[in-house]
């Protein structure tokens, strides 16, 4: 459960959500920002409970899908360690606003989303779930403390968070290919 958990994190990349938003001088929305982890994570939940039929149904074997998934999470990390966080955009001004742009893409991230479907091929429902929870958390509580974090020490560590989601890729990988 721990290598999951660890998956979901670089998925997710705190570090890269707290960068999402500009900085600006507006009140900290935690509601807002609670609903969109909690939509991301029952998204995640629902493509976790779906992954037999979403591989039945794309006519994959789960080592397939596991060394797709592990392509996704180390392109994106190689992303992150290359060129650093994305530009930030203007926070959405209304809380729905907010709470889908945390949710999607900021927490639901593409890494994220294969991540769940292997996670509960190989190690179960239950599994995918904290993974998917602790994941979406870290995310949500990286957006509330972001303007606690200098520019510079934010900016390392969605690299380093980048870094190892390039070997947890590859890990992730390569388990999919000695399963195939």
């Amino acid at each position: 459960m721990t290598s999951a958990i660890l998956a979901f994190l670089v998925a997710v990349n705190p570090a890269a959500s707290a960068r999402a938003f500009t900085r600006d001088r507006r009140p900290d929305r935690p509601v807002a920002i609670a609903i969109g982890a909690a939509i991301a994570v029952a998204i995640l939940v629902a493509l976790a409970a779906a992954s037999e039929t979403l591989l039945d149904a794309l006519d994959l074997s789960a080592g397939t899908f596991r060394l797709g998934a592990g392509v996704v999470v180390a392109v994106t990390g190689l992303r992150w360690l290359v060129l650093g966080p994305s530009e930030g955009v203007a926070e959405p001004d209304s809380g729905r606003a907010l709470s889908g742009f945390v949710a999607f893409p900021t927490l639901l991230t593409p890494g994220a989303a294969v991540l769940a479907v292997t996670v509960r091929l190989s190690d179960g429902l239950g599994t995918a779930v904290v993974g998917a929870s602790v994941g979406a958390a870290a995310g949500a509580a990286a957006l509330l403390w972001r303007r606690r974090v200098p520019v510079v020490i934010g900016a390392a560590l969605v690299r380093i968070i980048g870094a190892a989601a390039v070997v947890i890729g590859i890990g992730i990988g390569v388990d999919g290919v000695q399963t195939m």
